[in-house]
């Protein structure tokens, strides 16, 4: 009997296909933050530019993995970013990569492009929230497929529509996904400074299995250990909206407006009139000159 299961047990594994696996540098060391939005995300597949922060992933943070080196190094080649937000009551997420790599004729999650997500609180090496995120092969709605929830927190479902989305966006394809605090926080909420910890697995099987992930825990037996470390930093930036300039006016001139007389004082009027009368008095004098000299 033992050596028929054992015999089994070779074929299953001789049938099983090999797994290539390049571990990243950093291993159980990965940081990320996640920074709180500027403007609150809506959840459609589409980048909100005040809505995300581009998460910060450095080359040494990802692990490739290809069921054969063909498609391990296809893997490696996979263009892909992450853009993360925050509130007080949702973590959110979006997963954007190249349109190349959109399979939608599987029969399961793993037979397509899907996002994979695993969620835990820091040093909690037993709870674990694990789903993935894809489309149904025939009808083409959202489909989510949980694999663990061990939470302390209150359980959950994902609806559909409300709380991920997946878009084709000009040459992008996009997962977009909402956490409630609540798998985290039993009655708690999510502020800057809380840490969490996490792993995301960019899945896809077109032509054979490959798979891009952030930190390595998943597939390594769900090992919480090897999550990367999330901390919820500052509010993105938002510039100020810009202040309308009032219009350069043409400068003034005299030709363009009527200069004001300027009112006299009292005693300028008195002067113009006394200097009137002795105009007028020395004319008068003058008159009566000339006619003496005229009766002479």
């Amino acid at each position: 009997m033992k050596k028929i299961i054992a015999v089994l047990l070779t074929a299953v594994l001789l049938a099983a296909p090999v797994m290539g696996f390049d571990q990243e540098a950093n291993f159980e060391n990965v940081n990320l933050e996640f920074k709180a939005y500027a403007e609150k995300p809506v959840i459609d597949g589409i980048l909100d530019e005040f809505g995300y922060a581009k998460v910060d992933i450095g080359a040494g943070d990802i692990s490739y993995g290809g069921n054969d080196d063909d498609l391990k190094a296809a893997a490696h080649a996979m263009n892909f970013d992450i853009y993360a937000s925050y509130d007080a009551d949702f973590v959110y997420l979006l997963v954007s990569m190249d349109t190349k790599f959109y399979n939608n004729d599987g029969s399961g999650a793993w037979d397509q492009t899907g996002v994979q997500f695993g969620f835990a609180n820091v040093g909690d090496d037993a709870d674990v929230f694990e789903f993935m995120i894809g489309r149904d092969d025939s009808s083409g709605e959202l489909v989510v497929t949980h694999f663990t929830q061990h939470m302390e927190a209150d359980e959950f479902e994902l609806t559909p529509g409300t709380d991920f989305a997946i878009a084709l966006d000009g040459d992008r394809l996009n997962h977009e996904v909402r956490i409630p605090a609540s798998a985290f926080f039993t009655g708690g909420k999510l502020e800057e400074g809380k840490q969490l910890t996490t792993c995301i697995v960019l899945c896809q099987n077109n032509d054979g299995y490959i798979h891009v992930q952030i930190s390595s825990g998943l597939s390594n037996g769900r090992n919480i250990a090897q999550f990367a470390t999330v901390t919820l930093g500052a509010a993105i930036e938002k510039p100020a909206d810009p202040v309308d300039e009032p219009a350069d006016e043409a400068p003034v001139t005299v030709a363009d407006v009527d200069s004001p007389t300027p009112a006299r004082s009292p005693r300028t009027n008195d002067a113009g009139v006394m200097a009137l009368v002795a105009l007028m008095a020395a004319a008068a004098a003058g008159i009566v000159v000339f006619r003496r000299k005229a009766l002479r």
